[in-house]
């Protein structure tokens, strides 16, 4: 690396390093307030509202809902269309659509006819070395 890059480099990494850190704290102490919060504002699935001291304060609880495949396949042909919760959402396998883009460039072609490819944020992992 370059002399001017090396300092700058790790200035940042300094930097990044010593935010992460106090990012990481916040969030941790920010997650005890609102279990606070949740505590003092009991509710169910649903919003739950407060006044205090010049706030609104609302808590949204959600529930997760998991269909087990199959206890569903089990049942679906049980169940009317027009009745029937479950949704199917396609998929992508990554592994399969990167191989077939490296071994079946006529096949690969197709796919990008309903593929959108975005670039997703880039993933930052600093460590200290010891030397």
């Amino acid at each position: 690396m370059g002399d001017i890059i090396a300092p700058n480099l790790t200035r940042l990494s300094e930097d990044w390093i010593y935010f992460k850190n106090r990012e990481d704290s916040a969030y941790d102490e920010r997650l005890k307030i609102e279990a606070q919060i949740c505590a003092l504002l009991v509710g169910d699935e649903g919003t739950t509202s407060g006044i205090a001291g010049g706030y609104k304060i609302s808590v949204t609880r959600k529930n997760s809902y998991i269909v087990d495949n199959d206890a569903y396949l089990n049942v679906s042909d049980q169940i009317p269309s027009s009745l029937n919760p479950v949704r199917y959402k396609p998929a992508l396998d990554l592994k399969l659509f990167r191989a077939v883009e490296k071994s079946n460039p006529k096949v690969f072609k197709l796919f990008i006819q309903f593929i959108t490819i975005k670039p997703a944020k880039p993933s930052i992992k600093i460590e200290e070395v010891t030397k």
